[in-house]
């Protein structure tokens, strides 16, 4: 594998969020002529976050691929591994004049190594071009999961159901994934063995290869595994707040729909089909709120646009809205067979939103949430305003089961120090 220090020539650095030219880590590299282009970037500077790729050479973590075909920068991922909401909303708050970002990243790179195409890459030179047609275009498809810590050691939870679903939704936008199942699965348990301390996985398929066109010329898909811990790794080297509120107020979209299936299908986990619920929240955030409901084109209740929504109705029954109309939650999943195991009646069906309103409990689901008490909806409480017993109890019992505390549903975790 050859770093970037065996970068030619053409070498495109990339503003990331209003990021000064440079390197995290402060790192020389070789001109084309072979000497030390140290002085064209100082060492060490707070905030700086590099990518480099060359248009002849390899980058980081390709083993024999050309630069297009480079790896991914996650130093900006944000707000997976606790439970609440990964906040957009501080973004403004940090605009300062003429400077529109704060520099991220202020106390240098994470100590982390990132899986890509079968070699652990440092955090800081996981990186991919500016160009690339998975930035340009929104191709990325990803998936997160969730490592617990148990007395058998970290387990990654329900990683077959995560990967499943990886796959299903490269499947859904047709990119043309290799890599199976049992080698996925194999790439999440080395990166988390690689990576001590973590409690968040995203896997993700994207398409690094420079483009002129929304399809491909170079379909060839990279996938990079990133093993991390949420907080100390991205949230604490953030400028502006993060919100994580342990319960939620919750604001009903009536203008941005859910995403539709004849466009793309609300199934597949796509970077594209997340830039309209991700205005739609920042302007809830505006107002107070801590995440916003979508709706359906025919005007039921949908999701979150990372979340599931539940309520409890007045006959004490579950109720959460068909499959069809929503991600395929593996939460939701988790919640739905705990439910049942717990004498629930569970009924998937369409709900409406003057429903949703006139509940007598209601949560959110999410990886990164686990059951996530909802007390508000448009400014009005739900039931008392209060987390109710059905939504405590699931939370409870789910955390004890990804705690390995439930031996009936030991089946569900991956013990990584076992695998």
């Amino acid at each position: 594998m050859r770093g970037l220090e065996a970068l030619g020539r053409s070498r495109a650095w990339v503003r990331l969020g209003g990021l000064a030219e440079g390197d995290a880590g402060g790192r020389g590299g070789e001109s084309a002529g072979g000497g030390d282009t140290s002085a064209e970037r100082p060492e060490g500077r707070a905030g700086q976050l590099g990518v480099e790729v060359d248009a002849g050479q390899n980058t980081v973590g390709q083993g024999g691929s050309d630069a297009s075909h480079g790896g991914l920068s996650f130093a900006q991922e944000v707000g997976a591994g606790t439970r609440g909401v990964a906040a957009f909303s501080h973004w403004p708050a940090t605009r300062t004049g003429r400077d529109t970002f704060r520099p991220v990243m202020s106390t240098g790179a994470p100590d982390r190594r990132i899986w890509i195409n079968g070699d652990l890459v440092p955090w800081e030179r996981a990186t991919v071009h500016l160009l690339s047609h998975s930035l340009q275009r929104g191709s990325l498809v990803f998936d997160y999961l969730s490592v617990h810590e148990t007395p058998r050691g970290a387990a990654l939870f329900r990683l077959p159901e995560h990967v499943d679903r990886f796959i299903e939704s490269c499947r859904l936008v047709e990119l043309p994934l290799e890599l199976g199942r049992e080698a996925l699965c194999a790439a999440a348990v080395e990166a988390v063995r690689a990576n001590p301390g973590c409690h968040s996985v995203k896997i993700n398929a994207y398409l690094p290869s420079i483009e002129v066109d929304v399809v491909p010329q170079d379909p060839r898909v990279s996938v990079a595994v990133a093993a991390y811990d949420a907080r100390e790794d991205i949230i604490e080297r953030n400028p502006g707040s993060f919100r994580r509120p342990e319960t939620l107020r919750l604001w009903i979209e009536r203008e941005v729909r859910n995403r539709r299936a004849d466009l793309v299908p609300p199934q597949a986990k796509v970077a594209a089909n997340y830039v309209a619920p991700m205005l739609a929240k920042w302007r809830a955030r505006r107002e107070g709120y801590d995440d916003i409901v979508l709706v359906d084109e025919n005007g039921f209740v949908a999701e979150g646009p990372t979340t599931n929504i539940f309520l409890v109705d007045a006959d004490g029954g579950l109720r959460t809205p068909a499959l069809e109309r929503v991600l395929w939650g593996v939460t939701r999943a988790t919640v739905l067979e705990l439910a049942k195991h717990r004498g629930l009646a569970v009924t998937e069906t369409g709900v409406r939103p003057d429903e949703l309103r006139e509940a007598r409990e209601a949560f959110s689901t999410a990886t990164t949430a686990g059951v996530w008490p909802i007390v508000s909806i448009d400014g009005d409480p739900v039931g008392d305003g209060t987390p109710g017993p059905v939504t405590l109890g699931l939370r409870d019992h789910f955390e004890r089961i990804t705690s390995g505390e439930d031996a009936a549903f030991l089946h569900w975790l991956t013990f990584v120090d076992e695998a």
